[in-house]
């Protein structure tokens, strides 16, 4: 059965858990959500919140290692309001080519627009499928949707960019060494030019520069893990359909 947009936006939550936010949809039932292990991993308090709706907590029943699949199951402790979709897997891997909706919360905390897009499978990878198509962050754990059939193929995972590792290292050091520097002005100058100031100027651009790269579609290659991964896991679990 062919799923409308409307129907995949109303199968699909924003997940807040601690300063994360990420995306993620019903699978088999309105009390279990589906999103990434790296939205979630922080161990805070995790909320779900529809687009119409507030946020509801959820618990965390299990998930698998961030770094092969990237994937959380979720139960939530109350009902989200109506309307709710709740979307059912393809039991076959999606061919190149295949036209898919997904969707999700881009940027996460910045913005709380739900947006829901098309795209093409790009290729396949080991875990899942390639994306071509605009994917942001805060899109992570988002549903995609085969726009034939209206069952799930797989879980937005992240984007994929060159010196992706050595960005986050970068934004990291500038994170760390930002305030130390800012609680050291004034203490060194050269020519009345306070150089501990132009270091934590220079470490709080590094660290925007790499949050304005990792949340924009504009470089970089959408990923999604194939649902059968979390099917599976579903079904280890020992929860129903």
């Amino acid at each position: 059965m062919n799923l409308s947009f409307e129907e995949v936006a109303n199968s699909t939550v924003k997940v807040q858990c601690g300063d994360d936010f990420g995306s993620g949809f019903h699978l088999f039932r309105k009390d279990i959500v589906v999103t990434n292990h790296h939205v979630v991993e922080d161990g805070d308090a995790i909320f779900v919140k529809s687009e119409h709706g507030t946020f509801q907590p959820a618990n965390l029943i299990t998930h698998s290692p961030k770094t092969e699949k990237d994937f959380a199951i979720l139960q939530l402790v109350d009902d989200l309001p109506e309307p709710r979709t709740v979307l059912q897997p393809l039991a076959k891997s999606p061919e190149r080519g295949t036209e898919l909706i997904f969707a999700g919360y881009p940027h996460g905390e910045s913005l709380d627009d739900l947006l829901v897009r098309h795209g093409r499978v790009a290729a396949p990878y080991t875990f899942g499928f390639y994306i071509d198509g605009s994917v942001n962050g805060g899109d992570s754990g988002g549903p995609t949707v085969d726009l034939q059939s209206g069952q799930v193929l797989g879980v937005v995972t992240y984007r994929r960019f060159f010196n992706q590792d050595e960005l986050r290292a970068a934004a990291e050091t500038g994170r760390q060494l930002a305030p130390h520097a800012a609680r050291s002005r004034g203490l060194t100058t050269f020519n009345d030019i306070d150089l501990m100031a132009v270091v934590a100027f220079l470490a709080q651009g590094v660290h925007w520069v790499a949050q304005s790269i990792e949340a924009n579609s504009s470089l970089g290659i959408g990923m999604a893990i194939g649902i059968d991964w979390v099917v599976e896991e579903y079904k280890r679990v020992g929860l129903s359909s």
